[in-house]
């Protein structure tokens, strides 16, 4: 074996303990820290009056909370990983996150006003965790705004505006799905869309 042919091979057994390490971490470390995180989340009600939107701007608990311990869970990382370790680690974290926010989301109901601040709330998340990565985030969240902004809908049939994008990461069976969590939004307006 020569010199190369050896160095090629312990930079490949390295890179794989590397990314089985992060793998570890996500699933024992990052899956429970994110449902520890996201705790203020899901308690949250989203059938909101529009007053109840100025309560939210006085005290947004659940971004202000999820900062503040995000920060704190990822300092004593920082100090450990190389720049580009801590960009992978802080993008798990970022797809954890995002993810089980989406699973949440599913299991709520919304008024035009709650689906307002959560698009607002989403936008604070984004801001805040772009701050923190060296990576662009629009494709994480490609997803999430989507539903955020399938949520915000003032009629079912607006859904057309966007159905055929380019980048739509939604499935007919989820838009239906989303749409069905606003309240406002009749069963068989949702149901008889066309989307293909």
């Amino acid at each position: 074996m020569c010199i190369t042919e050896l160095k090629v091979s312990i930079s490949d057994q390295l890179q794989a303990l590397l990314d089985s390490a992060f793998e570890h971490l996500s699933t024992s470390v990052i899956q429970s820290e994110v449902k520890t995180l996201l705790n203020v989340f899901k308690s949250l009600k989203y059938n909101l009056l529009e007053e109840d939107l100025d309560l939210f701007a006085a005290n947004d608990r659940w971004i202000e909370s999820c900062i503040v311990h995000t920060e704190d869970f990822l300092k004593p990382f920082r100090s450990v990983l190389s720049t580009e370790n801590n960009d992978r680690f802080v993008l798990i974290l970022i797809n954890e996150i995002l993810h089980q926010l989406d699973q949440f989301i599913e299991r709520k109901s919304f008024s035009t006003f709650g689906a307002i601040q959560l698009e607002k709330e989403y936008k604070n998340l984004f801001a805040y965790l772009t701050s923190i990565s060296y990576s662009s985030l629009r494709d994480y969240f490609t997803r999430s705004l989507q539903i955020c902004r399938l949520l915000n809908l003032d009629r079912v049939e607006e859904v057309h505006y966007y159905w055929n994008s380019s980048s739509w990461r939604l499935t007919a069976h989820e838009v239906r799905s989303i749409l069905s969590l606003r309240r406002d939004f009749a069963v068989n307006e949702i149901r008889s869309l066309k989307l293909q």
